[in-house]
């Protein structure tokens, strides 16, 4: 049975040295039956002009392997409030202030990276260089100063929710934030935020050289002449974007806006690429089980689809049980409201619920969400509809009402002298007298 052996790399760690702890390793994690795991501890900081890690040769196997992450707590991805951005202030953090270095070397098939910071300060040296097969990379920060965020020759890698930037431009391939080079076919680039902020880069996000046939899948790369820059037709892309006119491709979306109409701040001072409600972004990738949640923890998709970059905006808060039916259509949950007044939209299994709860409309009056179908049609103007209300506690029943019908929006009003302001109901709407009724999400009465 393989056997996870953890130890930590920092100040008052097992190891002062990312090195130390790689090169304490097995000669061969196979023969050990080992997954060799270095934990940084938070607030921990390793730089140095030259190469502050090296992961090299010590396995054949999947299941055996070396990775290199951040403590469970007190990472940047750990809290919902810290930027989608390089930040020394939370989590560890790598610096490489040398030219023509790497702050991390990769020659070694399956190691994992995630959870770390990594930074490179001079415009000629990389965060990261990789030549290893079946390498993953996940929630990672990495920055250059204009020099390729990464280098990547392995084959059929994966990195995932991860943002990748650059402060400064640099020509030629050398300067594309990142370089897919011959050898990386198979790999794929998911749900990543590449950018330059404040924008104007001249050079390429996403470069895909020669013979290196790659998927890149729920991408926005902003801030360069060219988002992306495909040389071999091997390269596939679902769901990208880019914020420049350049080269076009299918699965490429053009034009999006760099601008806090889609990210919080797009500033080079104090860049924030997290998404923003309203985001062109939002609902509009596409799935992938390697992309399930997102560096801060939100499963994905938290609305109708998967966004597209590094972070999923999370749904309004909400608690989900019981059961409704809407004619042939069944679904599960019931909403309850945070806070005193929610705009938004929730999925309930298979029906869409959108709208807005507010603590003070007309007196004595349920509002139900938008009824909307399967295929997501508002189910407006709908006659006949039964709606009974409930005591959510005792489950008796306070009043029944006949012959109601949504609105053209697809709404429905329950409004009677039984029903109280300011008290919670369960309640169940039927499409018609005869069919079977079953709760629909508790409601609090204006």
């Amino acid at each position: 049975m393989v056997t996870t052996v953890t130890k930590t790399i920092g100040p008052t760690g097992d190891y002062s040295t990312l090195q130390a702890w790689e090169d304490a390793a097995p000669a061969n994690l196979v023969t050990a039956d080992q997954v060799w795991q270095g934990v940084v501890q938070v607030g921990a900081t390793f730089s140095a002009g030259s190469n502050l890690i090296t992961i090299a040769g010590s396995t054949s196997d999947a299941t055996r392997y070396k990775e290199l992450t951040v403590a469970a707590t007190g990472a940047w991805c750990d809290s919902t409030s810290n930027a989608l951005a390089y930040n020394t202030g939370s989590g560890a953090y790598i610096v490489n202030t040398a030219g023509y270095a790497n702050v991390i070397t990769i020659t070694e098939d399956y190691a994992r990276v995630s959870r770390v910071q990594l930074r490179a300060t001079v415009n000629s040296s990389r965060a990261i260089s990789n030549t290893g097969a079946n390498v993953r990379i996940n929630s990672v920060i990495a920055s250059t100063a204009g020099y390729n965020v990464a280098y990547w020759a392995g084959s059929n890698g994966v990195i995932t929710n991860s943002l990748l930037t650059q402060t400064g431009v640099r020509s030629s391939d050398l300067g594309a934030c990142i370089w897919f080079d011959v050898g990386s076919s198979g790999t794929k680039l998911l749900n990543c935020t590449v950018a330059y902020p404040g924008a104007g880069n001249t050079n390429t996000g996403v470069l895909n050289n020669n013979y290196s046939s790659t998927t890149v899948k729920n991408v926005v790369a902003v801030g360069y002449a060219d988002g992306f820059n495909r040389r071999t037709s091997g390269t596939t892309y679902s769901n990208c974007f880019q914020d420049t006119t350049g080269t076009s491709y299918t699965g490429v979306t053009n034009s999006l806006a760099f601008s806090t109409a889609n990210f919080v701040n797009v500033g080079n001072s104090t860049p924030d690429l997290k998404l923003v409600t309203g985001s062109a972004l939002l609902n509009v990738g596409t799935t992938d089980t390697d992309a399930a949640t997102d560096p801060y923890g939100t499963a994905r998709p938290s609305g109708a689809a998967y966004d597209v970059g590094a972070h999923e905006l999370s749904a309004p808060s909400s608690s989900i049980s019981g059961t409704a039916t809407l004619g042939d259509i069944t679904a599960s949950g019931s909403l309850s409201v945070a806070t005193s007044d929610v705009s938004g939209g929730a999925t309930l299994a298979d029906i869409t619920a959108s709208g807005t709860v507010s603590s003070s409309p007309a007196s004595g009056t349920i509002t139900s969400p938008i009824l909307k179908n399967n295929a997501g049609t508002i189910l407006a103007s709908v006659t006949g509809i039964v709606a009974n209300v409930y005591n959510p506690t005792t489950g008796a029943l306070v009043v029944r009402k006949t012959g109601l019908s949504s609105s053209g929006a697809g709404i429905v009003t329950i409004t009677d002298v039984l029903i109280t302001a300011g008290v919670t109901y369960a309640y169940e709407l039927d499409l018609s007298a005869t069919s079977q009724g079953r709760r629909l999400p508790t409601g609090v009465a204006a």
